[in-house]
Order: C-alpha cells, then structure tokens, then sequence
C-alpha cells in the first residue's frame, strides 16, 4: 500500500523545506509541496508533469487569454451559489441562528445578486456584485461559526489583514490563496 495515495497537497510552514527525494515522489504521485512563510506569504511550489494534449492546452489558454463574459458571469454566479447553499445548509442544521430573519435576508441578496449577474454585460458592475454579495456574506459569517467562537472571531474581513490579528483571517486567506493556485495555469 502507497503512502501517498490519500495525499493532495503539501503545506510547509516554515523554512525547514524537503528532500529532493521527498520533492520527487511527491511529483511523482501528483501531490504538489507549498511553501510557504511561516508570516503566512507563499514562496513556490513544486509540482510533477501536466498531463494532457499540449495543442489542446494551447487552444485553451488562447480561448481564455480573452476575457468572456460567460465565464465571468458563470463563475461569479457559481461562488454566490455556493455560498448560499452553504448558508441554507448551516440554516438547515441550527434553525436558532437565524433568530432575527439575517441568514434569511443574506440569502434573498445573494440570491438577486445571481440574478444580476446574468442581467449585465459590464464586468466591472459583475465584480461589484460579486463584493457587495461577499460583504454580505462575511457580515453574517461569525453567526455560522458555532463552537470556539471566541478563537474564531471575525470583526471584519480585509484582504491583507495584519499578522495575527485572527485565526479566522488566516484561515480564509490560506483557503483563498489555494483557490487562486488551483484555477492557475
């Protein structure tokens, strides 16, 4: 039995690093070894052979080195779903959470927000949805955090938060950093 058969990704901390052994095997089954400070910034990141038709990932990258409106719109449409769903579901497992109607009305505007993401053709008013519907999000988020909360506690979200200000700044800025990682060429 393989080791490496449960392993995606490799996270290090710290400027300890790995063995190009270690680095190799890891190529080898496809995991891919992060390194990043231990102040949180991301440093590289060693990853094995792409697989797949190379003229086919060229047409690709040549399809969208234009942005499209479609996939603009699709995509934002996607994480307000997913965000919603997400809400729905903490909504469905701890009705007491929504005591004053905020998960609700957090849930109606994202919900008008993918209704107007598809009824505009200008991106810059699709990423101005896109932030005013994930304002709205992290505005009710503490409300989804149900144990720990005094170690979890989100006053507001910034895109560079200071060191340590909160575990639950730099748990979503890990999430979104590997989010960028993964949609990148």
């Amino acid at each position: 039995m393989c080791l490496f058969t449960n392993i995606e990704d490799i996270y290090i901390f710290s400027y300890s690093g790995c063995s190009p052994a270690l680095m190799g095997k890891c190529a080898e089954y496809g995991i891919a070894v992060n390194f990043i400070s231990p102040q949180g910034k991301f440093l590289a990141r060693v990853q094995g052979k792409t697989k797949g038709n190379v003229y086919l990932r060229k047409e690709q990258f040549e399809i969208f080195s234009i942005p499209q409106l479609d996939l603009i719109r699709n995509t934002v449409a996607a994480k307000l779903s997913n965000t919603r769903y997400l809400i729905r579901r903490s909504l469905h497992d701890n009705p007491d959470i929504n005591s004053d109607g905020a998960l609700t009305d957090c849930i109606k505007y994202l919900e008008n927000g993918i209704k107007t993401v598809y009824e505009t053709s200008d991106k810059d008013i699709i990423m101005g949805i896109e932030g005013s519907c994930a304002k709205a999000y992290f505005d009710i988020f503490d409300r989804l955090i149900l144990h720990q909360k005094e170690d979890f506690y989100l006053a507001n979200r910034t895109k560079r938060p200071p060191p340590r200000q909160s575990k639950r700044h730099a748990l979503v800025s890990v999430y979104y950093r590997n989010f960028i990682i993964y949609i990148s060429p």
